[in-house]
Parts: structure tokens; sequence; C-alpha cells
């Protein structure tokens, strides 16, 4: 589940996935080291490669998650919806990561800024923490270079622009 909120009290929208024991705990601060091998959890449609991979999932997959819902928001569809197989899927989102692949995820009307937050999370590692910010400023100029209205959801104030 995704939600929206202010942080500190600023009109910054921070999206956040929420996922109840599927990300590896935090330990006094720290991450703990990653299992040598993690069982498929999730939502196939969803899940990051990581997840078929039988890898612990980090921070970088809840924005790869997020990225396919956008994707499927946008289009109405992600690519692979119609395969079964948990391992296919896998093979389908990553021959995604390159064109023609590539170019069939972010099918129009998606904006091309999809793409630049997909680069940025593929070039994150398991500790890494992704940059939320400027995620968040990539996604938002999507949505002004498409014409897609933010909604607020209720007792939220109205985002302001950040350009």
């Amino acid at each position: 589940m995704l939600t929206a909120g202010i942080l500190d009290g600023v009109s910054l929208r921070r999206k956040r996935g929420v996922f109840l024991n599927m990300l590896n705990k935090f330990e006094h601060g720290v991450i703990r080291k990653p299992r040598a091998a993690a069982g498929f959890r999730g939502t196939v449609r969803y899940a990051p490669i990581s997840c078929h991979m039988q890898r612990e999932l980090c921070r970088k997959d809840d924005v790869e998650t997020w990225i396919y819902q956008q994707v499927e928001l946008t289009v109405g569809r992600v690519p692979w919806r119609e395969v079964q197989d948990i391992n296919q899927v896998g093979e389908y989102k990553k021959r995604c990561r390159q064109p023609p692949g590539l170019n069939e995820l972010f099918a129009p009307p998606c904006p091309r800024e999809f793409h630049e937050i997909l680069q940025i999370v593929d070039a994150l590692k398991y500790y890494d923490q992704p940059n939320y910010q400027q995620i968040y400023a990539v996604s938002t100029y999507s949505h002004c270079s498409s014409e897609v209205r933010l909604l607020t959801i209720r007792g939220e104030r109205a985002p302001r622009s950040i350009f």
C-alpha cells in the first residue's frame, strides 16, 4: 500500500511504501545483512526483480514496486499482466530494462521520467537509501510535463510547485 503525506509541515509529498513484514528489519538503526536466499513474497505483478531472484528485499525494491504500480495506473496494465509463470514474469521484467522491452513497459501515455526513476532504482544496491527527494522531484516534474493533475488527499494541503 502506498501513502502520501506531508513531511515536517512542508508541502513536500513523500511517497513511502508500507509493507508489513516485507522488508528486512532494522536492528538498532542498522539494516540486517541479507539472507542467502529469501522466498518469494508479494504480488507477482508488482514484485521487484530481487523478489523473482529470491533475494532479500530492500528500500530500492519499494520504489521499483511503486513504479510498476504507476505504470499500471497510467497505461492501464503492465506488459507481463497476462503471463502466468512467476519465473517468466521475472525474465520479462529484466527484458524491460532496455529497448524494446523498455518502450513496452513505458508505453504512452507514460511520461519519459518514469524511465529516469527506474534508472535511479537500478543503480542502487542493498544497503543504499533511495534519494526520495530526487524521485519525488522527477515524479512531480513528470506530472507537470504530462499535464497530469495531482489529487490531494482529504486533510492534505494542495501540493505547491517545487519548480
